[in-house]
């Protein structure tokens, strides 16, 4: 109630006299280009009408000075603590009362208040004299305002479609009624200036006739736009007047080239235009360039000041006018309802300086981010999430990923993580923000705290599932595994990003998710192999093999419980259509990547070292990797892989074939005796798992073993007749 009564009041003080619309008007156009005219030429300042401009930008001044007022004794109430009574639960309520109705056509004055508010608290948050306590409350309020700039500013970006589509139905209806009035006059407008002309005189139809129900917060709200127009007008015409020629000049230039019909008008602020060839505009236009400029300036004018005058004629909309005063009142219709009202107002505050001044608020946050108070900095850090959360985008500012980078290395943890979590919310809305900030947030995983850690490798998670294209995969798998042996928490975590990533089973058709998968684990296993896969064996045995839990009991720790040992059916399934792909891909590989083939074999040993049973049914088709040829350097890694895969699976498989068999016998037997140390032993060990457990061939052992005894003995003959004859010639000589 309280926030709808300072509105009210800061409205109805911008009411305007009827005198100005009964005598405002400047019947004879031919005054009025004499007028313009001589102001142009001579650089005067006097206005054709002194008094009405001078009455307007009072009454704004007015409104601005009672808005100004009232937010500094409101704030100053918050800032003392002397009184009894708190006023920032109030202040508070006010700001989200100001932010509920800033688009609204009926609460114009809340723009302008938001507008001397943000300034304040720009102003209170850079004051380092002033408690903390108040400059975290402003930071709070300055983050709110500023992230309801973005949204309106992406809203109406997004709704300027709608607002053409609009516009077009309106003029159609105008059309039909016989309300249109084309423009007749020599030049054309910008088609922004078109649209913001348009969307004006249409809310001020609508308020118009709302108006007429007798109620006046409608009336106050029309003429504040009155107001705050012909003062936008006002500005506008000293700018053009003061200095801008030269964007006259560009713009007449441009205007040449596109369009030889009539000039070019641009009564916006900002705006590019391409830059054009001078003697490619003089081809086409006869006057020379100041001439242009004189002419554009002087239309300019003219329509500038039409403007103003159609403003002040709105004071009284149902008045009579001109031709019509001895027959009929002026007919005013509203093709708009409250909902397209409200989308007018929204579209026509974002070129209004309030909804301009996004950039300054973000940057003052961002300079707020580098203070020396912790408490200072992460509220600031917070701040800015609001605003990213409405949009993302504003991560991809260099100021802003500067600001962000910089609080990634900060000493506070409270720092560190609110600045993870800002990008880690926003950062999967788009893949170039992932591309952009990867770097420096996979090296938090390193992170001294631990709510840092895990709420990184919480975002590189949703990282590989969001985008499992993304290049760098490979190096966060290997990253977050290399973590397994962190704290339990983190163990916990990285064990359950796995178990959604690999080990939950895609559905049966689902080639291309399972050929994902094993892509992933195979480079995952040639990135790290450097480092060894113990981690990955590591990570497997945590999902295969729990650790049993104890029980406490008054205090005492007790047995531990056997539970079942057996994994979950899913976990089972997910990693039999792993094995499967897993060799499907090896023999898709054979003869063509050596170094895939051996992270491809490398995998399917770490499978088989914890659930063998997996490789069961691939027995016979990995035996033959056996005989493999390939580089040295892998050759030695490739066979003792398979030969500990074999030792492991083969005694599971039953009723293999004798021919089977003997075809491993044979291969193992030969690699015993003619490959190095390490492949020895891993043939030796899966040849006796074999003759044990399965063909119980001692005689191949016996006869393996003399061999080896006999060359052993030979060699050592050998030796000692070598020495033997080596000191007989010493003796002899």
């Amino acid at each position: 109630m309280v926030s709808a009564l300072v509105l009210q009041l800061i409205q109805c003080a911008t009411i305007l006299p009827d005198s100005l619309c009964d005598n405002g008007k400047l019947s004879n156009k031919f005054q009025l280009n004499v007028a313009i005219e001589e102001d142009v030429s001579s650089g005067a300042t006097k206005t054709t009408q002194p008094n009405h401009d001078i009455l307007v930008l009072q009454k704004y001044d007015v409104a601005v000075s009672i808005g100004g007022n009232f937010l500094t004794t409101f704030l100053n109430k918050c800032k003392s603590r002397s009184n009894e009574i708190d006023f920032r639960p109030l202040f508070e309520n006010f700001i989200h009362d100001l932010l509920a109705t800033v688009n609204k056509p009926e609460w114009p004055a809340s723009e302008l208040l938001l507008s001397l508010l943000g300034t304040m608290l720009v102003r209170y948050v850079s004051d380092k004299g002033i408690e903390q306590s108040i400059r975290l409350v402003s930071l709070d309020y300055l983050g709110i305002v500023a992230a309801r700039l973005r949204k309106d500013t992406v809203e109406s970006r997004c709704k300027v479609n709608i607002i053409d589509s609009m516009i077009k139905s309106i003029k159609m209806e105008q059309e039909k009624e016989g309300d249109y009035t084309a423009n007749n006059v020599q030049f054309e407008l910008h088609p922004e200036e078109q649209r913001i002309e348009f969307l004006q005189k249409i809310l001020l139809d609508f308020l118009a006739v709302n108006a007429q129900e007798e109620n006046l917060i409608w009336d106050y709200a029309r003429h504040f736009y009155l107001v705050q127009w012909y003062r936008d007008v006002i500005y506008q015409r000293r700018r053009i007047r003061d200095g801008e020629k030269g964007l006259a000049i560009r713009k007449s230039k441009c205007r040449t080239k596109r369009k030889t019909g009539g000039e070019y008008l641009d009564t916006s602020d900002s705006g590019s235009c391409e830059e054009i060839d001078i003697e490619d505009t003089q081809k086409h236009v006869n006057p020379s360039i100041d001439d242009i400029d004189f002419e554009l300036n002087l239309e300019m004018f003219n329509a500038l000041e039409a403007r103003k005058l159609y403003l002040i004629n709105k004071i009284k909309p149902f008045a009579v006018s001109g031709e019509q005063a001895h027959t009929s009142n002026q007919h005013i219709k509203t093709y708009i309802d409250y909902n397209n009202a409200q989308l007018i107002a929204q579209y026509l505050a974002t070129k209004r300086p309030f909804s301009q001044s996004f950039d300054g608020c973000l940057k003052k946050i961002i300079l707020v981010v580098n203070e020396p108070s912790i408490a200072v900095r992460t509220r600031a850090m917070k701040c800015l999430a609001n605003i990213v959360e409405v949009d993302p985008l504003v991560l991809k500012r260099k100021d802003m990923q500067m600001g962000v980078n910089q609080k990634f290395l900060d000493t506070a943890i409270s720092v560190r993580e609110a600045a993870v979590d800002l990008v880690g919310k926003f950062v999967l809305s788009n893949q170039e923000l992932i591309d952009q900030y990867y770097d420096m947030l996979s090296t938090r995983i390193l992170d001294t705290g631990v709510s840092v850690r895990k709420r990184v490798i919480k975002i590189l998670r949703d990282i590989c599932i969001e985008y499992p294209d993304f290049s760098k995969i490979p190096e966060i798998c290997v990253k977050m595994i290399r973590r397994v042996n962190d704290e339990e928490g983190i163990q916990k975590l990285v064990t359950e990003v796995f178990m959604k990533m690999w080990f939950t089973p895609c559905i049966k058709n689902d080639k291309l998710g399972i050929q994902r998968k094993i892509n992933q684990i195979i480079d995952v296993v040639n990135t790290a192999h450097d480092t060894g896969t113990t981690w990955l064996e590591g990570l497997l045995m945590s999902i295969f093999k729990p650790k049993d839990t104890m029980l406490k009991s008054d205090g005492c720790l007790q047995e531990p419980i056997r539970k079942n040992t057996e994994p979950p059916q899913e976990i089972v399934i997910a990693c039999q259509q792993l094995a499967d792909g897993l060799v499907n891909r090896l023999i898709e590989l054979e003869d063509t990547d050596n170094a895939r083939m051996l992270g491809c074999i490398t995998t399917l040993h770490l499978l088989a070292k914890v659930r063998p049973q997996l490789l069961v049914r691939h027995a016979m088709t990995i035996e033959p990797y056996l005989n493999i040829k390939c580089h040295s350097a892998t050759a030695a890694k490739f066979i003792c892989a398979v030969a500990d895969i074999l030792e492991k699976v083969v005694p599971l498989v039953n009723n293999a074939s004798e021919s089977f068999l003997a075809s491993l016998e044979e291969h193992l037997m030969l690699l015993v005796v003619s490959r190095n140390q390490a492949e020895v032993t891993s043939c030796v060990s899966c040849l006796g798992a074999l003759v044990n457990r399965i063909t119980h061939n001692f005689k191949l052992i016996r006869d393996c073993f003399q061999k080896y005894v006999f060359k052993f003995i030979n060699m050592i003959f050998d030796i000692i007749f070598i020495r033997f004859e080596n000191d007989i010639l010493i003796l002899l000589s």
